[in-house]
């Protein structure tokens, strides 16, 4: 992935904010997932030093 889109989007139509709420996950992830796979810690099973310890260690 390059970049992304995030389209369809009307604040003014939800009084809930639910979408926009949704929006803003999505773009959070798609953003950490990018700078992850730019800083080369793309493996899928990477686990963060700051994490405690799992059983996957």
């Amino acid at each position: 992935m390059v970049g992304f889109d995030l389209v369809d989007l009307n604040p003014l139509v939800d009084p809930g904010y639910a979408t926009v709420l949704n929006a803003k996950q999505v773009v959070d992830e798609c953003m950490t997932g990018i700078t992850l796979r730019k800083l080369g810690l793309g493996n899928r099973d990477y686990l963060s030093p700051l994490t405690r310890r799992d059983a996957r260690r």
